[in-house]
């Protein structure tokens, strides 16, 4: 194989890798993040600080939750429209 072949091939698969990782990254899965307590709304609704951004969410569960203070997020399928504090 030339040098030039070689080239070829190495970059046709870190394009097909990236586009796989791409895939993978968007795929709907659950995952758990902590985000800031900011507010109270009400006592099933707080206003919470993730990633930089704030979302009004929901409680889920008995769990306190306590102003200034993290909190454990649940992402069902990776979709903050579904997010819920537990």
């Amino acid at each position: 194989m030339t040098k030039d072949n070689e080239s070829a091939m190495r970059e046709l698969f870190e394009g097909v890798a990236y586009l796989i990782k791409e895939e993978i990254r968007k795929a709907p899965y659950d995952k758990t993040v902590n985000g800031l307590i900011l507010a109270e709304i009400n006592t099933s609704l707080y206003t919470v600080l993730i990633n930089g951004k704030e979302y009004n969410l929901p409680k889920y569960g008995g769990n306190t939750i306590t102003v200034n203070k993290i909190a454990k997020v649940m992402i069902p399928q990776n979709d903050m429209n579904l997010a819920f504090i537990f």
